[in-house]
């Protein structure tokens, strides 16, 4: 009986494995397209928005001090 509860063992641990393994590249697949296409210079223009917003906000905190 040990025989075989092994094999059934490895494959209950092989089969979510492989099947994780087929599920997981296309997704990334799909993001490096999405994100090789057009996005980055988005995210680039929202983070140097971002930084410039917070640079901002950060001058009238400190000229309202100064007020």
């Amino acid at each position: 009986m040990s025989p075989q509860k092994a094999p059934t063992l490895s494959l209950a641990v092989q089969s979510p494995v492989q099947s994780t393994d087929t599920d997981v590249p296309p997704e990334h697949e799909a993001v490096q397209v999405a994100a090789g296409t057009f996005p980055p210079p988005l995210i680039l223009l929202s983070s140097v928005l971002d930084n410039f917003f917070i640079f901002i906000n950060f001058k009238i905190i400190h000229s309202s001090y100064y007020l």
